[in-house]
């Protein structure tokens, strides 16, 4: 099938499904297990949460994240390893902070199953330091040390240290984002050398409430046009209950350092619409255009459309890149009109205990922070791009079987086919067994992958985990083997009200390569 039909096609399932979902029962969540994960890592619009694929994300799902009673956040699913996610930003009440808690619900349900039940007479209160009270002083100071060494002797050292501050007034609010670094890199003949680096995240001004005419002036991000990422520049928008729309004009920071830098010119402007918050069907729909220059020459314009759906057991999301090229593109054999950067997903409920799901991923480029990585996660990220098909059985309560097979892009065709179980405990510690086993197969080169893990919550607030596994990868052309296997194990925790602490270790054995990995981190948030 055509890619841009197969597109198409999803997208229209985001606004359509079989008239007997309107009457869905909501007695088949009950078959599925609400998850609990906590945000790990902020950057910018992008949040990071400590769940993926294997706890049951799926990308385009939407996620409640919480801080006490008061929900703070909603954000969207962008990009999904096997237990991690990074996410972007749509509405937030608070700054976001290290630690804080993310509520879902496993199988693509939207979050507002997992949210507690209000009593009918209840009346719903604004979160404390919502942008229409005065508030004091909120943030977070947060301090990392990342240590890696291989067998030769050479060892990669980075301290780390981020602070985030939100003053929050009657009509406004001020963020400052601020993360520093020091890399030292130490050869095998002893020979050091370092580099400090420090990184302004954000640092904007917001003027007007969340609802209605508001303006933000600094370095910022357009979060109904995830595209843009961050700017310098200002932004002016008008949010209402069923509609919204804005514009903005910026300039890209320098890539680096992220420093004031003038080369490259944005310009754009948005308009949304979504369905009654309230409403059994949910729906929601992005149309935004982007012009950027570098130089004053044009260098891209395009429009972005972005779509989510949920009407009974259906559960849908798509974006789209259209780019529009100049005359003297046209000249060197470039289309008038392209589609780029394409996204598309469906989740279907096809029985309380089976999920069954579709997509094709052509997005150019996703952003991925790691706070570590293995052999897993590059294998998930070096074929995330592809069309897949796959489905999830959960038997039991305490059981869950998930397949799928991705079809990848390119000249040579390929594919890639993955199966994994959990096995989810419960009382005190919680504890989650879970198996993994992926191949990977093409003309020139075979590639396979099992790994395995146990974790658990030895107490509230905690997550304790470890992981083996092992990759192999055969070039036919050569018959020559590689093989890598890691073994890691980490540790987050909040400590108190006010302290969040996250550790690991990790070792990666393979044909020359031997390295370990440490990470540690703490994190304050008043």
């Amino acid at each position: 099938m055509h890619r841009a039909a197969f597109i198409t096609i999803l997208a229209a399932l985001a606004f359509a499904a079989p008239a007997h979902a309107q009457n869905a029962p909501d007695s088949s969540r009950q078959a599925l297990r609400t998850w609990r994960g906590r945000v790990t890592y902020l950057a910018g619009s992008s949040v990071y949460v400590n769940a993926g694929r294997l706890e049951g994300l799926l990308s385009g799902d939407t996620l409640s994240i919480w801080r006490g009673p008061s929900r703070v956040a909603v954000v969207r699913v962008d990009a999904v390893a096997s237990h991690r996610a990074t996410c972007d930003t749509l509405t937030t009440a608070s700054l976001l902070q290290t630690g804080d808690e993310v509520r879902f619900v496993g199988g693509g349900v939207s979050p507002e199953a997992s949210e507690p039940p209000r009593p009918a007479a209840s009346v719903e209160r604004a979160p404390k330091g919502s942008s229409m009270q005065p508030d004091r002083l909120r943030g977070r100071i947060g301090a990392q040390y990342l240590s890696v060494a291989d067998a030769g002797g050479s060892r990669f050292a980075q301290p780390m240290l981020d602070v985030r501050l939100e003053q929050r007034f009657e009509h406004g609010n001020l963020l400052l984002d601020v993360r520093g670094r020091r890399t030292v890199v130490t050869g095998n003949d002893g020979d050091a050398q370092s580099r400090t680096l420090s990184r302004v995240h954000r640092a904007s001004i917001v003027l007007g409430p969340a609802k209605g005419l508001r303006s933000a002036i600094g370095r910022q991000s357009a979060p109904s046009l995830g595209v843009v990422s961050v700017f310098d520049g200002a932004l002016v928008e008008h949010r209402g209950t069923r509609w919204s729309m804005g514009a903005f004009a910026g300039t890209q920071p320098e890539p680096v350092r992220m420093g004031l830098d003038g080369a490259i010119r944005e310009f754009g402007a948005f308009v949304e619409s979504s369905s009654p918050a309230r409403g059994p069907d949910r729906w929601a729909l992005t149309l935004g255009g982007v012009a950027s220059y570098d130089h004053g020459e044009p260098d891209r314009e395009f429009l972005y459309l972005q779509g989510s759906g949920r009407r009974g057991p259906l559960t849908s999301y798509f974006s789209q890149e259209i780019d529009f090229q100049r005359a003297w593109e046209r000249a060197l054999g470039e289309p008038a009109v392209s589609f780029s950067s394409s996204y598309a997903s469906v989740l279907v409920q096809a029985h309380r205990s089976v999920h069954l799901s579709a997509g094709v991923d052509n997005r150019r480029r996703v952003r991925l922070w790691r706070d570590r990585e293995t052999p897993e996660t590059e294998f998930d990220d070096q074929y995330r791009q592809g069309t897949w098909l796959g489905s999830t059985w959960t038997p039991i309560r305490a059981v869950r079987m998930t397949a799928d097979i991705r079809f990848l892009r390119g000249g040579d065709a390929a594919d890639s086919r993955t199966v994994t179980g959990d096995l989810m405990g419960r009382g005190r510690w919680a504890p989650v067994l879970r198996a993994r086993h992926s191949v990977f197969s093409s003309g020139s080169s075979e590639s396979g992958l099992w790994s395995a893990g146990l974790g658990g919550s030895p107490w509230a607030g905690s997550q304790l985990s470890w992981s083996t596994g092992e990759r192999r990868t055969r070039e036919s052309l050569d018959g020559l083997t590689s093989r890598t296997r890691w073994n890691e194990l980490s540790l987050d925790a909040a400590i108190g009200s006010r302290w969040y602490a996250t550790g690991s270790w990790e070792e990666d054995r393979g044909d020359g390569l031997h390295t370990q990995q440490v990470l540690a981190g703490l994190s304050w948030r008043f």
